[in-house]
């Protein structure tokens, strides 16, 4: 059955291809391409190494420019197959990772109690189910709308997702070598997962050492050492294939905010408006927020360290510098996998309403500000607050009361 779901999905995917005029308009849309992520910054990125041996206008990573260009070499033709393998994969990891979190949940003694307090039979909940939410989050990453437009525009977005699903996949075995070395992948990528690092040592230290006190500064030790080692072997890498001058050159353009081309995002809007002389400090403070949340997470949430990470890579899509909407088809497709406790969630619909509406009605406002020139930048601008704020909608009602309260001590 898989199979041939797979099938369709790659066959949807190829014949949305073979049409130019669709994959051109994708790759010009803000909400699913920003300029570090863009496909034709990577086709720029790859004449520019080769005749002048520099990268151009293209802000991306290294290694991935690297990769392309060893791609490109063997047939052009094989990048479209590269990004859908890529989604195929993502999704298979994805089904995997929550059939094996819903296996040891539902089997542990504390899920049974909690069921208990509020009534309910955790027996009710059998293999099949587990068996049929897994299959629905593979579902719902393959055929989302989001998705395939990520996928037909060959946003490279779609590789940090690629590592992301695996440490995802590796942290309910609690083998940290594993998760951190797809961590440092996703870190080199777009920098914003190093914050994942503690919920790597926070899954070692629960499925590994079954929470010991006395073993959880062992992980952290140990994931934060392995984490280091596998980015220096990274950067090593990435030195010596290309310049050694732009190894790090995206996590500048990331963090300084080099081009404020319009997006989903809140950056953009702010610092278009903001005196030059404020510009450092508020740069300072909006970069930060993205990483402030990870830390008091971390300790409300260090006993269940899968609702850290889908609280984290929430955070990430929506206040990154640059997001797009493959940054949340990622973490959306998990939401399911809190389908025992859909009873305590509230308004959850109409986030999702939001969530899509406002995707459809920014492209009419870009046409009503770029192309009509009837509108201006606040009414884009507005379309992505209301993204945003059903994004937040759905994290918060995911991390407080999808996940059982007795469990993760939030009442």
């Amino acid at each position: 059955m898989v199979t041939c779901e797979i099938a369709v999905a790659v066959f949807v995917r190829v014949w949305m291809f073979s049409f130019p005029s669709i994959t051109s308009w994708l790759e010009e849309r803000p909400e699913i391409s920003t300029p570090n992520t863009s496909w034709k910054r990577v086709k720029e990125g790859l004449a520019t190494s080769n005749s002048y041996n520099h990268q151009g206008n293209y802000y991306g990573s290294s290694l991935l420019l690297h990769f392309m260009k060893h791609v490109d070499r063997v047939d052009s033709r094989l990048h479209m197959f590269i990004f859908i393998a890529c989604d195929v994969l993502i999704a298979l990891a994805l089904r995997k990772f929550v059939e094996g979190f819903l296996r040891k949940e539902f089997s542990s003694k504390d899920f049974t109690n909690a069921f208990k307090r509020f009534g309910l039979d955790a027996n009710s909940i059998d293999s099949k189910n587990v068996e049929k939410v897994s299959h629905f989050v593979f579902m719902l990453y393959l055929f989302n709308p989001m998705t395939m437009f990520t996928c037909v525009s060959k946003t490279t977005v779609i590789f940090n997702n690629l590592f992301l699903s695996f440490f995802l996949l590796m942290s309910i075995t609690g083998d940290l070598r594993s998760m951190t070395f797809f961590l440092a992948l996703s870190t080199y990528e777009t920098l914003y997962p190093v914050q994942l690092i503690i919920a790597a040592c926070l899954s070692c230290w629960k499925y590994e050492h079954k929470n010991a006190e006395d073993k959880l500064k062992v992980c952290m030790v140990k994931g934060l050492g392995w984490f280091i080692l596998w980015s220096e072997l990274i950067f090593v890498t990435a030195a010596l294939l290309s310049n050694p001058g732009e190894v790090f050159r995206h996590y500048e353009y990331i963090l300084l905010l080099s081009d404020q081309t319009p997006n989903l995002g809140l950056f953009w809007y702010f610092f278009t408006e903001v005196f030059g002389h404020f510009e450092s400090f508020f740069l300072t403070v909006f970069q930060l927020n993205v990483i402030f949340y990870s830390l008091p997470l971390s300790i409300k949430l260090r006993s269940q360290p899968i609702v850290l990470e889908f609280a984290l890579l929430a955070v990430i899509s929506i206040f990154k510098s640059y997001p797009v909407v493959g940054d949340t088809t990622l973490w959306i497709a998990l939401i399911p996998m809190w389908s025992h406790t859909f009873m305590y969630m509230r308004d959850s619909i109409v986030a999702v309403f939001a969530i899509f509406v406002s995707c459809l009605i920014c492209t009419v406002m870009w046409f009503a500000w770029i192309t009509a020139n009837a509108a201006n930048a606040n009414f884009y601008f507005a379309t992505g607050l209301v993204f945003s704020m059903g994004q937040v909608r759905i994290c918060v009602a995911a991390c407080i009361r999808c996940p059982l309260r007795c469990a993760i001590k939030f009442c």
